[in-house]
C-alpha cells in the first residue's frame, strides 16, 4: 500500500518498488483487491493498481480518529 499512496502503479512497478518475488506482489495484491483495499484498472496487457482511500479513511475516523482526542 506505501507504493501506492504516490499513485496508480502498474504491477510490475509495484514488484520493482518491492524488490520481491513477481508471484509474492501478485498474491498481496489480490488479497488488497479482495478486501477492496486496492482497485484494478485494465490497460491492454498491464493491470493497474489504484490505491482506494475510501475504506482507509472510513477506518481512520471509526478507530482511529476516537483514540486521537486528548
Amino acid at each position: 500500500m506505501d507504493v501506492l499512496r504516490t499513485g496508480p502503479r502498474t504491477t510490475g512497478e509495484v514488484v520493482k518498488a518491492l524488490t520481491v518475488d513477481r508471484h509474492v506482489v501478485v498474491q498481496h495484491l489480490r488479497v488488497l483487491r479482495d478486501a477492496e483495499l486496492v482497485l484494478v484498472e485494465p490497460r491492454g496487457r498491464q493491470r493497474v493498481n489504484h490505491l482506494n482511500r475510501v475504506p482507509i479513511q472510513q477506518i481512520h475516523r471509526r478507530w482511529v480518529a476516537e483514540f486521537e482526542q486528548p
